[in-house]
C-alpha cells in the first residue's frame, strides 16, 4: 500500500511591508495594490507593498539609521542568534519591496562621487541611497498555521513626502495599484490582518502622539486563539 507522506508545514519567513501614506489626518490616501489572480498567498486581495526579507538586503548602505525606539521594537523577543543589524535589515527589505512593486522610492540623493554599487538597480538608476529615518513600525503579525505561506511580517508607515518617483506598474506582482482614503480602503477585498492593521493606522492618523506613548501591536495566533499584544516602546 502506498502511503502519502504529509505535507511539512511551511516554515515562516521574515516579511516586512510600507504603508505609504500621502496628506495628514485621517483625509489622507494609502497606496494599495491587488495581489494578482494567479499568486498563491493572497490571490486577489488588496494589500500593502512588501514581501520577504532577503540576505542581500543586509549590504545596503544607508543615509540614515532607524529611531532608537524602532529599532528596539524591532529587536524585541528576537533570540541571540540575530544582532543590531538586523533590524536594519528588515526595515531596508519594506524599502526594497516597495520600489521594486511601485517604482516609489524612499531614499535621497547620494553624493557626487558615491559610486553607488551596493544599492539596487532602481537606486542606482536614480542616484539614491535609501532613508530609514522616515519609517515608522506600526505592527507585526505572524500568518496563522494553515496557510500555504506563512510569514513574520513587520508594518512600517512612510509619508509620500519622503519619497521620489510616482506609482506605476512596478515589477508586475500586482494587477493594480491605487490611493484609497481610509474609508474607501476598507471597501476593498483585504486580507484579515490587512483590515485590522488599517484600523491602527486610523489611530495614529488621527492622534499622531499616541505613537509616542503606546507599544506596538504584535498580531499572532496560539492555542487556535487570536492574539494582540503589546510590544513596549522603549523611550530614546
Amino acid at each position: 500500500m502506498h502511503v502519502t507522506a504529509p505535507h511539512a508545514a511551511p516554515c515562516i519567513l521574515d516579511a516586512a511591508s510600507i504603508i505609504l501614506i500621502e496628506g495628514v489626518g485621517l483625509d489622507a490616501r494609502i497606496l494599495m495594490g491587488l495581489r494578482q489572480p494567479d499568486n498563491i498567498f493572497l490571490p486577489n486581495k488588496w494589500v500593502f507593498p512588501g514581501g520577504r526579507v532577503e540576505a542581500s538586503d543586509r549590504d545596503i548602505a544607508c543615509q540614515d539609521r532607524l529611531a532608537p525606539h524602532d529599532e528596539a521594537a524591532l529587536m524585541h523577543g528576537l533570540d541571540g542568534s540575530r544582532d543590531a543589524s538586523w533590524a536594519t535589515t528588515v526595515a531596508l527589505a519594506a524599502i526594497r519591496e516597495l520600489v521594486e512593486e511601485t517604482g516609489v522610492a524612499l531614499g535621497l540623493a547620494a553624493a557626487g562621487d558615491d559610486d553607488l554599487a551596493d544599492v539596487w538597480p532602481e537606486f542606482r538608476a536614480r542616484r539614491l541611497r535609501p532613508r530609514l529615518a522616515p519609517l515608522t513600525m506600526i505592527a507585526r503579525a505572524i500568518t496563522p498555521p494553515g496557510r500555504p505561506r506563512r510569514y513574520d511580517t513587520r508594518f512600517f508607515l512612510a509619508n509620500r513626502h519622503n519619497t521620489i518617483g510616482e506609482p506605476g506598474k512596478g515589477d508586475g506582482e500586482f494587477a493594480d495599484l491605487r490611493w484609497f482614503t481610509l474609508g474607501k480602503a476598507r471597501e476593498l477585498d483585504l486580507p484579515v490582518i490587512t483590515r485590522i492593521i488599517l484600523g491602527d493606522v486610523e489611530g495614529r492618523l488621527a492622534n499622531p502622539e499616541s505613537g509616542t506613548r503606546a507599544g506596538v501591536p504584535f498580531y499572532y495566533e496560539q492555542d487556535g486563539l487570536f492574539r494582540r499584544d503589546l510590544i513596549p516602546r522603549v523611550a530614546g
